[in-house]
């Protein structure tokens, strides 16, 4: 009897030490894959970008930079603003070289008073989307005083 419970005892370890050595096995080649493939998306440095009337005028022009971190090149195919104020000074389509970047200049007109925001999307030809936001401030308004000065002092002749 002592005998069929060590061989019971040796079949369970060697089906567990197979599965568990299979796993491992399967676990290693996973994550020598997901280190040898390389991102297929482009890097965005600087995703929000704030502009203020004040110290530029009410038109300005800035860049937005895309880095290709990828071995292959990324197109970029079509570019959407969500309002007339943001204008991209690019044609598309376009290419980001591996290991380059891109400067990619924006004309901002930026409202007279008060705040806004706006969005630009840049979409590659693999139909990754990349957003950035514009945070716009107008020249500020002058707030009038609602406490008079003190009067003058009268004085009597």
């Amino acid at each position: 009897m002592t005998e069929k419970v060590v061989e019971m005892i040796k079949s369970r370890f060697h089906r567990w030490f197979v599965v568990f050595v299979t796993s491992l096995a399967a676990v290693l080649i996973l994550l020598v894959n997901a280190s040898n493939t390389a991102p297929d998306l482009l890097q965005v440095p600087v995703d929000t970008i704030r502009l203020s009337a004040a110290s530029g005028g009410l038109q300005q022009q800035t860049s937005i930079v895309l880095k290709n971190p990828c071995s292959q090149p990324i197109s970029i195919v079509r570019v959407h603003t969500s309002c007339g104020c943001t204008v991209p000074g690019f044609e598309t389509p376009f290419t980001v070289v591996p290991g380059g970047e891109a400067a990619l200049p924006v004309t901002i007109n930026l409202p007279k008073h008060g705040q806004k925001a706006s969005r630009m999307q840049v979409i590659d030809d693999k139909r990754h989307q990349y957003d950035i936001a514009f945070l716009m401030t107008g020249i500020p308004r002058s707030i009038p005083s609602v406490i008079s000065p003190p009067p003058e002092p009268v004085t009597r002749l």
